[in-house]
């Protein structure tokens, strides 16, 4: 893949925003990560987003969502900030993922991008406010 493609490949930082404001209108369930993600996939299902639940990499690992436009969406509640980042670090060596956006209840920044792809995190608390 060239540099070129691969810049063709990659979502728009407004592609992610518009997902990253979606999740933050509704008020998701924080006490238990596999009742988030239901709730998510039923948000994201009324609001007519197309996405896989749980995409399977070739190495094993699991994505929690991945949309159609290879936009991946990685779901904590909690955790430790630097096994998250290392985590959206192996998910965006895939050729599956245009972009990743981190859905998290814990305080972090991402950097804009990760593997050259765009990245972003969705406060799970702000539907909560």
């Amino acid at each position: 893949m060239t540099e070129n493609q691969i810049e063709d490949d990659k979502v728009s930082r407004e592609e992610l925003q518009r997902i990253v404001l979606l999740i933050r209108k509704f008020r998701l369930p924080l006490h238990d990560e596999k009742q988030t993600q239901e709730a998510m996939l039923k948000a994201f299902e009324v609001s007519g987003l197309n996405v896989q639940r749980e995409f399977r990499f070739l190495n094993g690992d699991k994505i929690d969502f991945l949309l159609d436009n290879g936009i991946g969406i990685e779901v904590k509640v909690k955790g430790q900030r630097m096994a998250m980042f290392r985590q959206l670090e192996r998910y965006t060596t895939s050729e599956h993922i245009s972009g990743i956006i981190l859905a998290t209840a814990v305080k972090m920044d991402l950097p804009a991008e990760i593997n050259n792809k765009p990245a972003i995190v969705a406060s799970l608390t702000h539907g909560w406010i």
